[in-house]
């Protein structure tokens, strides 16, 4: 619970499917219908921002910037309260670019004040298979 910054270096992101995904998410728990947010790079549709609001509610796209991390790109998810805003950062870079949602979602961490945070990775296939690469995750 309270206010806190995940950032996580991806260092290299492989996959077939143009919508597998790799980043951070944030979760009210392990069940494949909580409440998330979440900064992704993707296979080849640069980085997106998805976000599911509440247990059971549709998982929404927010936006998706066709920059395409080559390969590497820092990512940076921050929870104020219960507001989270997602950022990135092309390697080599010092200046931190805000993405996508800045939005409130009391869902998250209303149980007991826990949440979840952690490195996500699909290779939206059931065929393929994603590989992904990272270096320094901090919380």
């Amino acid at each position: 619970s309270g206010d806190a910054t995940f950032t996580a270096l991806i260092e290299s992101f492989d996959s077939e499917e143009p919508w597998s995904k790799a980043g951070i998410m944030v979760r009210e728990d392990m069940s494949p219908n909580g409440a998330h947010y979440s900064m992704f790079t993707t296979g080849s549709n640069g980085i997106a921002n998805n976000y599911r609001s509440c247990k059971g509610c549709t998982t929404v796209h927010v936006q998706t910037s066709y920059y395409e991390p080559d390969p590497k790109v820092w990512f940076r998810i921050t929870k104020s309260g219960d507001v989270y805003t997602s950022y990135y950062k092309p390697a080599g870079s010092s200046y931190w670019y805000q993405f996508g949602a800045r939005l409130s979602i009391p869902r998250i961490d209303a149980i007991g004040g826990t949440f979840m945070v952690g490195i996500a990775v699909t290779a939206h296939s059931n065929t393929t298979v994603a590989e992904l690469q990272v270096g320094n995750g901090f919380l």
